[in-house]
């Protein structure tokens, strides 16, 4: 299920403290940036829009090194497509985004190695 991509947005220099205050920007209706810059779980530069080949996107938000309870969200995801007829890879493409500037690609592989045995 998860034959998609793990990727990481390029570091800004901010870090992340799980736990921290976060939120949330709303912005409905507003464009993603399929050309913006992105690192694959190999560290090789890519766009949503090459890694989507033509197909729907559905973009994950994640923590690769997540302390806490991250793979939570990401069963429910896994959870609401196994519940429907479309396939990630087949209709489809699922990017697993690491918004941690800190991570790098051996933690986005990581976690798609992980994501993959338990699929």
């Amino acid at each position: 299920m998860f034959s998609s991509y793990c990727v990481i947005i390029e570091p800004t220099g901010e870090t992340i403290t799980p736990g921290g205050e976060a939120s949330i920007d709303e912005h409905p209706g507003a464009p993603v940036p399929l050309d913006a810059p992105f690192r694959d779980s190999d560290g090789n530069r890519t766009s949503l829009r090459q890694i989507a080949g033509g197909k729907p996107i559905l973009l994950i938000p994640v923590l690769h090194n997540c302390p806490n309870i991250c793979g939570v969200p990401l069963a429910g995801v896994a959870d609401a497509i196994a519940a429907q007829p479309l396939r990630a890879g087949r209709d489809f493409t699922l990017v697993a985004f690491g918004i941690d500037p800190g991570e790098g690609p051996k933690d986005a592989a990581d976690d798609l190695a992980r994501l993959r045995s338990t699929a």
